[in-house]
């Protein structure tokens, strides 16, 4: 999936990554195929007050100390339920 599909709003260092591929668990608990989830889609599904958080979380994970674990907590709402669901993160970028 490409960045360019995130669309506007979208903070500056989730804008720059380049590629990103999200697990069946993840699209499955958002609601989305493989097929129909954009990068766009799944960032817009966060609550705006937790952007921020999840955004610092992308730029400490891209370091090389930290070696590319990326933990995060943040909420969304889901597309397809609407119901608020709390995402705990704990994945490596590289």
């Amino acid at each position: 999936m490409v960045i360019e599909d995130a669309g506007p709003g979208m903070p500056p260092i989730l804008a720059t990554i380049g590629t990103v591929v999200f697990s069946p668990r993840l699209r499955e608990m958002v609601g989305f195929t493989e097929k129909d989830m954009t990068f766009g889609e799944a960032v817009c599904c966060v609550m705006k007050e937790d952007l921020e958080t999840l955004s610092e979380a992308f730029m400490s994970a891209q370091r090389a100390e930290s070696g590319g674990k990326l933990r995060a907590e943040y909420r969304i709402l889901n597309p397809a339920t609407g119901h608020l669901q709390v995402i705990q993160s704990r994945t490596n970028l590289f």
